[in-house]
């Protein structure tokens, strides 16, 4: 835990305290019902079958998602508060100490557990008519109908507050990528722990018609995140595909978005932002992957009408993320990242703050790797010269703040390795801090 930063550690046992209190408040309530112990052993172990089978989201922080809300929330509804603390205790803890989380991760995991189902279970008390049953009455319907935002709300919050704390990013930030796309997901669980009550009430057996429901709901998860991650990966693997077809070029594209992540740090920028304009660097050339290597790597000038079918390599590109709701947000950035902020690029002739903020870093970016990596035609520039190009272009070519931003990074550069012209450049800044300045944004 020492290696989790100061904020993450005093959240984590703020609400390892919380949960503390509420178990051992909640002992005497259960121990006056001592027929409620099997109930409470038996979802214990429900919930604990349906937390390990996990599926990792690919989102900040490596979040994982189960089904056992379904269960938590039957328990809340049926059996109120001190039931559902305890089954969310014992359920989460065996299932943290059969999976080996790090004892950190586990407190956290049980501890938010136990917070979000024992106030979901004193809520549902507030707020019904006296019958357990959700469809008993309106009025039980609207509580259910709360219970779930409730729910959606505390828990991804939860989960948000901490990874922001771990990783020092933004929480708003960690709750948009994470949260925001799989919220009918979370919204889903409390109306099956509905049905869960529904078929209890009618005989403790018939919950086993709930796996198959369950079951579908836990693949329906898994084939999404698949896809997320499989489309992620697609892609990325064409960007590489392009820069592979040439030595000259490998790993062009995964250097230009170190240097874009780079200047939009330098910026301040939001780090959903930072994200956006990183990931959009990394697939700026994917629209060549359509263009003959003749045209791509010819070393002498081109004719006009290969400049023509060059310059198509941006639209191309945008056309072929905007086909991805994950990378919908980049198509500007990759469609106008050969823009100048005099307005004579391609392939709107865009200028000044009409182009794109993400599409302006990317071009720096893209033009700094260019300069500093040895080419067929030509050798790498070095240092000094690339910095009194970008210098020369600053209001030209290059929005004048991000030349700055990249400027004072390469000089910053300069100052820590004096002697960088020993080696390329492009080989000894993998090393070099990526940003000495974040936005107050940043890190929730």
């Amino acid at each position: 835990m020492r290696a989790l930063p100061r904020r993450a550690q005093v959240y984590i046992i703020f609400l390892a305290l919380a949960a503390l209190i509420g178990v051992l408040g909640m002992l005497p309530a259960l121990m006056a019902q001592p027929s409620l112990w099997p109930v409470v052993l038996l979802f214990a172990g429900l919930i604990c079958l349906s937390d390990l089978f996990p599926i990792v989201m690919p989102f900040p922080g490596d979040a994982e998602m189960t089904v056992s809300g379904a269960v938590q929330a039957a328990v809340a509804i049926l059996f109120g508060p001190a039931a559902a603390v305890w089954a969310a205790f014992l359920g989460t803890l065996v299932a943290e100490a059969i999976l080996r989380r790090a004892w950190h991760k586990a407190v956290f995991n049980v501890s938010q557990m136990v917070i979000t189902f024992g106030a979901m279970g004193s809520l549902y008390r507030l707020l019904y008519d006296g019958n357990v049953n959700p469809l008993n009455s309106v009025q039980n319907a609207g509580a259910l109908a709360l219970l779930a935002v409730f729910y959606y709300v505390v828990n991804t919050g939860m989960v948000a507050l901490i990874v922001a704390f771990a990783n020092k990013i933004s929480a708003s930030y960690v709750w948009k990528v994470s949260f925001r796309n799989i919220a009918w997901h979370e919204l889903t669980m409390v109306p099956l722990g509905a049905m869960i009550v529904i078929l209890w009430q009618a005989s403790p057996w018939a919950i086993t018609l709930m796996v198959l429901p369950l079951a579908v709901v836990r693949t329906s998860l898994l084939q999404s995140s698949a896809l997320q991650l499989q489309t992620m990966e697609t892609l990325l693997a064409l960007a590489d595909t392009i820069d592979q077809r040439d030595p000259t070029t490998y790993e062009h594209s995964q250097r230009v978005a170190m240097f874009a992540e780079m200047i939009a740090r330098e910026l301040g920028l939001a780090q959903d932002q930072v994200e956006l304009i990183t990931l959009s660097a990394r697939l700026h050339d994917v629209g060549k992957i359509g263009m003959s290597n003749a045209l791509l790597y010819k070393p002498q000038q081109f004719s006009l009408d290969e400049w023509h079918e060059f310059r198509r390599h941006p639209t191309i590109g945008a056309s072929m993320v905007e086909n991805f709701p994950l990378f919908r947000k980049g198509r500007d950035l990759i469609l106008h990242h050969h823009e100048r902020w005099d307005g004579q690029g391609y392939p709107d002739r865009l200028a000044g703050e009409d182009i794109p903020l993400g599409a302006r870093i990317i071009a720096a970016a893209d033009a700094l790797e260019a300069m500093t990596a040895d080419r067929v035609y030509r050798n790498a520039l070095t240092l000094d010269a690339a910095i009194e190009e970008i210098r020369r272009e600053r209001g030209r070519q290059f929005d004048p703040k991000v030349a700055d931003a990249l400027v004072a990074i390469l000089e910053r550069y300069r100052q820590q390795e004096p002697d960088w012209e020993r080696e390329t450049f492009q080989k000894r800044v993998r090393a070099f801090p990526v940003a000495q300045t974040v936005s107050t944004q940043v890190g929730g």
